[in-house]
């Protein structure tokens, strides 16, 4: 118990926010430096060229589709949140498929985890 009563101590926030020991990286953690600004281009090429979504301009991470009939009716709508590399989305369910096939023809799509809709975060 001790052993965990001085590693509590340790890491508490206030050691975190000054800590008095720091570690220097020889080389970028997550790839080369450029890796944030090529994932952009990929998420952006994915959601526009390949799935036919615009960006909203207030929020440049949300892409929208609202596909409509010939008497200007909103027949099929599709939301999507890009978080870094995860990615939310709503809409009907025609527009919620040929999204999902379009994404996966470009790029590796993992196994979706359920999430009940009360706990979606926008």
């Amino acid at each position: 118990m001790a052993g965990v009563k001085r590693f509590a101590r340790n890491h508490r926030k206030q050691y975190r926010a000054n800590p008095k020991q720091v570690y220097k990286c020889n080389s970028s953690i997550y790839g080369n430096l450029s890796a944030g600004a090529e994932f952009e281009k990929l998420m952006h090429h994915a959601h526009i060229q390949v799935a036919g979504m615009t960006q909203t301009q207030p929020e440049p991470s949300m892409f929208v589709k609202i596909k409509v009939d010939d008497n200007d009716v909103v027949v099929g709508y599709l939301i999507v949140i890009a978080f870094v590399d995860d990615v939310r989305m709503f809409g009907t369910e025609p527009e919620l498929q040929e999204y999902k096939a379009k994404i996966a023809s470009c790029m590796k799509v993992f196994k979706p985890i359920k999430i009940s809709r009360r706990e979606f975060v926008s």
